[in-house]
């Protein structure tokens, strides 16, 4: 049986580099960088695809690749934000398979109010609203405090800490805002108080569960200058900032009643399927000191970047990330016109196709080959290996990743160090990473050499574009204590 051919289909940034919203846009090329690494190496045939809004070239790069199954990045572009939806309809029309919601679903998402409404009829829980096309604004049209929100965006673009506003005053001047901004419609929201979990649903084919929650954790609101509890764009996007600091993320969570857990996942499973979902979403729940849930958003292609919410969920489930992704493909597969063709995506008897069912209240962290990098108690990147051959004690390097603003700081260094602690304190001897020949990653060659891997063999023409896969591995040894790493500070690792 022939390999598929995947082709990882992604969003090209449209923003200058200094725009205000440029960050939400940029994160898709490292997500897209790490999954194409994560279907070679399981030996498939990847091509990349990055567009914006031209459809023609959409439609002569699927023509040129001719894939088997497209993964799905495109997240939309910034100045015209349906075009996430407009491209999975291109795709359906094509009758290419793809990983992740289909149309109907991504359309609904982007309108919260649409949402919402159909939360209500459905009969499950959301905070108090109302949406605005223009001024004026009512007078008191709920309990203060309010939150403001752009009702066609997503990723926390045009929230900020003046989002949440406490009189009419404030409130007109922010409906105005947002509508000179973002345009229409506005979203008026009660302010829910609370905890705030956002919870991963995933279908591996045999029904939807939740992974375990991911907490947000809400420092600074008390003293003289505090913060809204809020997910505001800069605390999801700039690192730099006093709101990504003052909001850490816990996965496993802080414990949580039993009852509420299994009440928690129910609505969550309920919203997902609701707007129809397919493969995997995350829903966005407050909840408050009585323990009453509110559905905050119903996200059907959520971020699956190795640094953000579902990937912590599935390091806590102890399912391996390379799993998570193949699993996607090979549910994409079987949608298409050659489904037997999933068979080829790993091993059909491998742990990523096993069935497997999480609930939060069961699973534990994860083991000590996967650790990640905190920089003032925000995780900075991540490192992953794994046992490639138990006999002779060898561990092979999985995944890296730093977050962009804290590269070329030695960051990077300091988590492969630590994860080579790891590795030899769980009786590894060699670690061992396989990387292309190919100029692009030429970059990452260079870093393995200064961190004392050496080549060590090389597959000719291993990769379909004629690239070869080379070698490098290193012996692992114990350090000297105190062994430091030059040119970072203030950074912490996390098994």
């Amino acid at each position: 049986m022939r390999l598929p051919r995947i082709t990882v289909l992604y969003n090209e940034p449209t923003l200058p580099p200094d725009h205000p919203d440029a960050a939400s846009e940029h994160d898709v090329l490292d997500t897209t960088d790490i999954i194409a690494k994560v279907l070679q190496t399981a030996g498939l045939p990847v091509s990349r695809l990055g567009i914006t809004d031209n459809v023609e070239a959409l439609i002569a790069g699927l023509k040129a690749q001719s894939p088997d199954a497209v993964f799905n990045l495109f997240e939309g572009t910034a100045k015209w934000g349906n075009t996430e939806a407009y491209v999975a309809g291109v795709l359906e029309l094509l009758r290419v398979p793809f990983t992740g919601s289909s149309v109907q679903p991504v359309t609904l998402a982007k309108s919260k109010t649409l949402t919402k409404h159909l939360l209500q009829s459905a009969g499950l829980p959301t905070a108090k609203f109302l949406m605005l096309e223009s001024l004026p604004v009512p007078v008191d049209p709920l309990p203060w405090p309010v939150i403001v929100k752009p009702g066609l965006e997503d990723a926390s673009i045009g929230i900020d800490q003046k989002s949440v506003v406490k009189n009419q005053q404030e409130l007109e001047a922010r409906v105005e805002y947002v509508l000179k901004t973002y345009g229409p419609p506005v979203l008026i929201e009660q302010f829910v108080r609370g905890r705030e979990f956002h919870i991963a649903v995933w279908d591996r084919g045999d029904g939807p569960f939740t992974l375990p929650f991911t907490e947000i954790v809400f420092l600074e609101q008390e003293g003289d200058d505090p913060l809204w509890p809020i997910v505001s764009f800069d605390a999801k996007w700039k690192p730099d900032s006093r709101d990504y600091k003052a909001t850490p993320v816990k996965n496993p969570p802080d414990p949580i009643p039993p009852a509420v857990e299994r009440m928690l996942s129910d609505i969550c499973v309920r919203a997902s399927e609701l707007v129809g979902y397919r493969d995997y979403s995350r829903v966005d729940v407050r909840l408050d000191a009585n323990d009453q849930a509110y559905i905050l958003e119903v996200n059907p292609n959520p971020c699956i970047n190795p640094l953000a919410g579902v990937a912590a969920a599935l390091t806590t489930a102890k399912v391996e990330y390379a799993d998570f992704i193949l699993t996607l493909v090979r549910s994409a597969l079987k949608r298409g016109p050659h489904p037997e063709l999933a068979n080829a995506v790993g091993s059909p008897d491998g742990p990523a196709s096993a069935p497997v069912v999480v609930r939060p209240w069961d699973v534990r962290p994860a083991g000590a080959l996967a650790v990640e990098l905190f920089h003032e108690s925000k995780a900075i990147g991540r490192a992953t290996a794994r046992l490639s051959d138990a006999e002779q004690n060898v561990h092979t390097l999985d995944a890296i990743f730093v977050e962009p603003a804290h590269r070329r700081k030695g960051a990077g260094r300091a988590l492969l160090k630590y994860l080579e602690a790891s590795t030899l304190a769980a009786g590894g001897r060699l670690l061992t990473v396989g990387v292309s020949s190919g100029p692009e990653v030429g970059d990452f060659r260079q870093f393995l050499s200064l961190c004392g891997y050496l080549a060590s063999g090389e597959v000719c023409e291993y990769f379909k574009d004629g690239c070869s896969r080379l070698a490098y591995s290193k012996v692992l040894k114990p350090e000297s204590p105190g062994t430091a790493v030059p040119g970072l500070s203030g950074t912490t690792p996390a098994p």
